[in-house]
């Protein structure tokens, strides 16, 4: 897709029906959870993948629904020592501007968030929401969007009940520093397979960096499970997710349809 046919899509007030049905998925998520309200100002956590791409792209277009007004930008944490290319970084600076989302490219040294700690993606990912947190502080952001799904929200709840002995899921909102930042995750009642098809279709700039780790935390590991038990119920995410907050709001029709005619297969 050209960027001016991605500019006339998100200037649209009619969109393609797959576009609104993930808009409108993103929207009820958004709504049960109290998520946004007019005047906020949130920050979303780019990282150069999919997900993080979507959920800056479905708060862009949602700006104003319901007469709901609030800013968003985008940042992006680039490690020094596994660095982002510049040409991408240059694309995901292009894209973020085609649908007015302001972007701020932020480097830093890991060297200088783990003096004593060794490299793991537990440590990565903890310095990296680390900084986005003080960077939403400074910048006067109330709020911090991330990129989670109905697959990690799944994958969160498998985890911790199986290797942590913890019934606890991913919150799709929860405060911090006593309410001075609220972190959000509009994407969380949101099947990858939906952000798939809008990547592909909206030209999505996505990129990898050179991450040694890559493909080996406990969320990739169990992907393959999650797989495996969906080939026994469609609704696997889904029942994983409504065991806390009841059916998303996405499937209520086919959940329904499923428990009038007796439930699993």
């Amino acid at each position: 897709m050209s960027a001016a046919d991605l500019a006339a899509i998100a200037l649209a007030k009619r969109r393609p029906p797959w576009l609104e049905r993930f808009l409108s998925t993103v929207g009820s998520c958004e709504h049960r959870h109290g998520m946004i309200g007019p005047g906020d100002r949130i920050l979303v956590g780019v990282s150069g993948g999919k997900d993080s791409l979507a959920t800056a792209l479905a708060l862009a277009l949602r700006r104003g629904i319901g007469g709901v007004q609030y800013e968003v930008a985008a940042l992006l944490v680039d490690w020094e020592e596994f660095s982002a290319p510049a040409e991408a970084v240059s694309r995901l600076d292009e894209w973020l501007g085609l649908i007015s989302v302001p972007f701020i490219h932020h480097r830093a040294r890991m060297a200088d968030y783990l003096p004593t700690m060794a490299f793991s993606c537990y440590a990565c990912g903890r310095s990296r929401k680390r900084i986005l947190f003080e960077e939403a502080a400074r910048r006067g952001f109330g709020k911090l969007a991330l990129g989670h799904t109905l697959d990690d929200f799944a994958a969160t709840v498998l985890m911790n009940l199986s290797f942590r002995g913890r019934l606890e899921p991913l919150e799709p909102t929860r405060d911090f520093f006593e309410g001075k930042v609220r972190v959000i995750r509009p994407l969380c009642e949101t099947r990858e397979s939906s952000i798939r098809t809008a990547a592909s279709r909206l030209g999505f700039p996505v990129f990898e960096v050179e991450c040694p780790n890559k493909g080996e935390t406990l969320r990739d590991k169990l992907r393959p499970v999650i797989a495996d038990l969906a080939k026994i119920d469609t609704l696997v995410l889904e029942n994983c997710y409504r065991a806390w907050y009841g059916p998303s709001g996405g499937t209520r029709t086919g959940m329904r349809k499923r428990e009038t005619q007796g439930g699993t297969r």
